[in-house]
């Protein structure tokens, strides 16, 4: 694990940014989707917090709501809260990695991949992502490596 602790005294918020080494970059051809589903099952409960205990939690500290994303390399979830909330919101990052597992049955499973197809559909059929696809193909074939390159076009 580690963590990165910047003070910055403007604001009297502190974020608190889990990042799993969970990546789009690590799936095979025809087997993707693992580090959204990932990203999904994270957000559903934990044994000490039950459903919606982290959202729940957040809101009654003041905080401002969890959200995360899935890139090539990370997977990331984000919470704001009061600076004097910083030690639980720690605590519930360290309670929704240690004590999830648990709460991730075959019903709940097969019903987040459902979520994660689904988003995907769109995803495939909007005009602009086609657009990037595109461009994103034409790139990892002009690679070495095969994979796009960051940083621009």
């Amino acid at each position: 694990m580690k963590v990165i602790f910047h003070v910055d005294r403007s604001d009297p918020v502190v974020a608190v940014s889990l990042n799993a080494h969970v990546g789009s970059s690590r799936e095979v051809p025809g087997r993707t989707g693992f580090a959204h589903l990932f990203e999904h099952l994270f957000f559903l409960d934990s044994e000490n917090l039950g459903k919606g205990g982290l959202d729940a939690m957040s809101a009654r500290i003041g905080g401002s709501g969890a959200n995360g994303s899935t890139s090539r390399d990370i997977t990331d979830y984000l919470q704001t809260v009061p600076n004097d909330a910083l030690e639980k919101m720690i605590w519930a990052e360290a309670d929704k990695i240690g004590f999830f597992i648990n709460t991730v049955t075959e019903p709940v499973l097969a019903k987040e991949k459902q979520v994660v197809k689904n988003e995907k559909v769109p995803a495939r059929s909007a005009p602009a992502r086609r657009h990037f696809s595109s461009r994103r193909a034409w790139r990892a074939r002009a690679t070495r490596s095969g994979r796009a390159r960051c940083g621009r076009w």
